[in-house]
């Protein structure tokens, strides 16, 4: 499970488990807020877009289907994974700040709530 914040003009994404912390080889994330393009539910992407998001090569973590933690290459480029289930996540793409073109967060209320009040700014 990811803690999902604002602290000042960055976003901050805290893994809480200590699974996650281990296949993602990382604790935290910080994404510069100027640095977000725009936030989809995956759920709600058309197919063509959809399939663009999903994983495809693995360069580190865990993949069963539909469990995706780690680092994984998509069509869109490099993704930053920690989702148990693709269906339920939300996907934030990134304009080039990070080495990630994506990071793709199951979603939680705490998650939603975050990130409306980051459009907002």
């Amino acid at each position: 499970m990811a803690r999902i914040r604002i602290d000042g003009e960055k976003l901050v994404i805290e893994l809480e488990g200590l699974f996650e912390k281990v296949m993602t080889l990382k604790r935290r994330l910080e994404i510069p807020l100027n640095c977000i393009e725009k936030v989809a539910y995956v759920k709600d992407l058309d197919e063509t877009e959809r399939k663009r998001v999903l994983p495809m090569i693995r360069l580190w973590g865990y993949s069963l289907h539909p469990t995706h933690y780690g680092v994984f290459i998509t069509r869109v480029g490099r993704g930053f994974f920690v989702s148990k289930d693709l269906e339920k996540s939300v996907v934030i793409y990134l304009s080039g700040c990070l080495p990630y073109k994506i990071v793709v967060i199951e979603a939680v209320a705490e998650l939603t709530i975050s990130l409306n009040s980051c459009k907002q700014l």
